[in-house]
């Protein structure tokens, strides 16, 4: 492929992640929710070029199935809701399933912890996202819109149930600077 049509190529993909984070954004602002998603998060993620395991969004066993095969084993299932804050507090999060006996087993569960939890309601799906085992660093990123004077912020620390069990995180103004990083 000519370096000419990888030009060309690279900027069409750069409108079409442009389009689609504009479309996700536009959907909130329309909406006036103020929390994503887990699957719009991730997919604000990505069209900003920042790379995550493979994962898709399920809304049903047969679908978890079907990316299971797409995504890989080991899986996570995260359910995926803007309501439901704290995932871990429903059973909304099982890591670690090895094969499709155990997804179907491992979904059952989640879903049945959902109707628990009475939250079954809430959720737009469920994330089926491969599970990196080489590290075991998860971290969560947040931002808090400050309101009009106040300014935006960033958060960052440990994800997973550090950020509940430490609630060690930082926060840092936006815009980001390479000074403020080091802080």
């Amino acid at each position: 492929m000519s370096v000419e049509r990888k030009s060309m190529l690279s900027k069409y993909s750069q409108i079409t992640q442009i389009q689609t984070l504009k479309k996700i954004i536009k959907t909130y602002k329309l909406k006036k929710e103020t929390r994503v998603s887990t699957f719009k998060s991730l997919e604000i993620l990505k069209n900003y070029g920042i790379p995550l395991a493979k994962y898709g969004l399920a809304k049903n066993l047969t679908q978890a199935k079907k990316l299971a095969k797409t995504v890989g084993y080991p899986l996570v299932l995260k359910v995926s809701s803007s309501k439901i804050v704290h995932k871990t507090d429903v059973g909304g999060v099982i890591v670690g399933i090895k094969d499709e006996q155990e997804l179907k087993r491992k979904w059952e569960i989640l879903m049945a912890s959902l109707q628990t939890h009475n939250v079954i309601d809430d959720i737009e799906g469920v994330v089926v996202m491969r599970q990196i085992l080489d590290t075991e660093r998860q971290f969560v990123v947040g931002t808090i819109y400050g309101g009009e004077g106040i300014g935006n912020s960033l958060m960052f620390g440990l994800g997973g149930i550090f950020v509940e069990t430490l609630k060690e995180v930082g926060f840092i103004d936006c815009p980001i600077n390479l000074v403020g990083l080091e802080k």
